[in-house]
């Protein structure tokens, strides 16, 4: 098998908590207003801002998968 050195497992490992943090601190960015011109509508039939679900449960998903990836970088540097 192939050794890597240790300063890729850093870089690997920088880049993915940097993707981590950039995806849950867009979270609250995801609201959006249905109404289409900034003006909340007093509408009884849905609300005028809904959040944006299918993208917040994708990012929760890359935020998730690349944790995984610095976990298993931290250990691939502990180890050397």
């Amino acid at each position: 098998m192939v050794s890597i050195s240790t300063e890729y497992w850093k870089i690997i490992i920088g880049v993915s908590i940097l993707i981590t943090v950039l995806c849950l601190i867009s979270l609250p960015t995801l609201y959006k207003d249905t109404s289409g011109d900034g003006i909340p509508n007093n509408s009884p039939k849905e609300p005028p801002i809904e959040y944006q679900w299918d993208i917040a449960i994708s990012r929760i998903v890359i935020a998730a998968i690349s944790l995984a990836v610095s976990i298993y970088s931290y250990n691939q540097i502990r180890s050397t």
